[in-house]
């Protein structure tokens, strides 16, 4: 009866319904409907069942807008509400209403409020969904904040993981059989940008040489130990460092004249244009040399100690023995 009923419904109304929505309103207004209210349509009953369809036909994109609109001014709020209430907050909340916008000593000092915020809340260890909202009500009460790269406002990329040791070694350190040909070996390794080392020898343990190779072209370190060549790559990283090095790779590639750099103004360059940070590590590279020298020193002074020691103890053996007594070993 009511599977007729709303085939003859449908045919005369000219509305064409999900059979979900339709059952829905058939337990809904079926009370309404009558067989004798075919040829009138127009009704009550109809505007009923039109209110119904349009209800049960939402639009999911516009309520999930609604609850972000919610969600966003819920953060806002809380934002507000802590810029407020802590000591120097409401200087950043006049500061960008007046100039549009925070400097970075502002940006800074909200930062630190707020972290300090959620540090009381939650502990030292907030959770995701936490700085999330903080991050939505920030860009949502400084829209001048807003990262324009980000979708939302505010990155939400997870932080890249860290490669291993042995990852980090195949990037720095190739091995070459030293039976095999030196340009193959260049040829067929692709997928290096920066300086590396290539050990050569006979196997892994049996390391003759060691090479710094920078654009496919082969620099032979002067140390045959491991250490001194990590040293020797250390150095040409510092030196061929993102001012010379990488600048002038680019213009390459790009088609652009290029000219070459000598070391002597590399070096130059990179120390008039250092930062504080380059600057520290610099001096610190500065003072692990002076004690590995130093190390060197007392080795090559124990050493030579040890040697004078033995010629003098033969020396003795061979005086007795010219006098006839004998050295018992």
């Amino acid at each position: 009866m009511k599977n007729s009923f709303l085939k003859t419904y449908q045919h005369r109304v000219g509305f064409a319904l999900s059979s979900k929505t339709v059952t829905t309103m058939i337990q809904v207004h079926l009370r309404h409907l009558h067989p004798h209210h075919y040829p009138h349509p127009v009704g009550v009953s109809f505007l009923s069942l039109v209110a119904v369809t349009v209800k049960h036909q939402e639009h999911p994109k516009r309520k999930r807008s609604d609850e972000e609109t919610c969600q966003s001014s819920l953060a806002r709020d809380l934002i507000k509400q802590i810029l407020q209430t802590k000591p120097g907050g409401t200087t950043v909340l006049e500061e960008y209403e007046e100039a549009g916008t925070l400097c970075d000593s502002r940006r800074r000092q909200m930062v630190n409020i707020l972290a300090a915020h959620m540090v009381e809340t939650e502990g030292r260890i907030p959770q995701r969904i936490t700085k999330e909202k903080y991050a939505l009500g920030i860009v949502t009460l400084f829209p001048a904040l807003k990262d324009p790269l980000s979708r939302k406002g505010y990155p939400t990329k997870k932080r890249k993981q860290k490669i291993s040791a042995a990852l980090a070694m195949d990037h720095l350190v190739v091995f070459h059989k030293s039976c095999r040909s030196l340009e193959e070996q260049l040829e067929n390794q692709e997928g290096h940008r920066q300086p590396y080392l290539l050990a050569s020898g006979t196997s892994k343990q049996a390391i003759n040489t060691y090479y710094v190779v920078i654009d496919k072209k082969l620099i032979p370190c002067q140390g045959t130990t491991s250490l001194a060549a990590f040293d020797e790559l250390f150095k040409v990283h510092f030196v061929f460092s993102q001012t010379m090095y990488m600048r002038g790779r680019r213009k390459g590639e790009a088609g652009a004249s290029s000219k070459t750099v000598s070391v002597e103004e590399a070096v130059e360059h990179t120390v008039m244009n250092e930062t504080p940070k380059e600057r520290a590590a610099r001096m610190k590279l500065g003072e692990l040399r002076a004690q590995l020298e130093i190390e060197r020193n007392k080795n090559l002074m124990l050493e030579t100690m040890v040697k004078n020691l033995q010629e003098d103890k033969e020396f003795l053996k061979q005086q007795l023995v010219c006098e006839g007594i004998h050295v018992l070993k």
